[in-house]
């Protein structure tokens, strides 16, 4: 609950960036959208440091007055959150330039791969380690999903598309055969 402003600033940012992201492929390149994404990436994941410092730090406090509950191994479980929302806002970010380029089959073969290999790990770190175990497994997924999302943007940074940098909507083209 604590870490939903985190959760919400990418989700706020996120729905704002498709957009903006296809018009810079038009109006620059493909290349000019992964410096601007990343950008965004480096100025938000300040900020999400800075409230995770502040939510490490009052983390007694918070469980003490506000709560008023007590969570074993809370502090790992603030930094597992905290790490699972910077892997989503990086990977949410960047998965923008994938859906201006219409890679919607590639995109989804790696949700599906995704899938197995989180809920395999979840399966495996619950039994070890408990309901923070849940938090590495999922860590471990959506690390996988963020290393596919930046290896499909590296492959596609090598491809200039008809139309980028010329006004042409890439979004816009009809072909989805990619």
């Amino acid at each position: 609950l604590l870490l939903m402003p985190a959760y919400l600033l990418t989700i706020g940012i996120r729905a704002l960036l498709l957009p903006m992201s296809v018009r810079w492929v038009n109006q620059k390149s493909f290349r000019f959208l992964i410096k601007r994404l990343t950008q965004f990436v480096l100025a938000l994941a300040v900020l999400d440091l800075i409230y995770f410092a502040l939510l490490w730090a009052s983390g007694d406090w918070l469980l003490v007055h506000v709560l008023n509950k007590s969570i074993p191994d809370y502090k790992f479980m603030i930094a597992m959150w905290a790490l699972l929302a910077l892997i989503n806002l990086i990977r949410d970010t960047y998965l923008t330039a994938l859906l201006v380029r219409k890679r919607f089959q590639q995109t989804a073969r790696l949700v599906a791969a995704t899938v197995v290999v989180t809920l395999t790990a979840m399966w495996f770190t619950l039994e070890s380690m408990g309901a923070p175990g849940a938090l590495v497994g999922l860590a471990a997924g959506e690390l996988l999903f963020l290393f596919g999302v930046g290896w499909m943007i590296w492959r596609e940074s090598k491809l200039v598309l008809p139309g980028e940098g010329e006004g042409d909507a890439v979004m816009n083209s009809t072909d989805t055969s990619q």
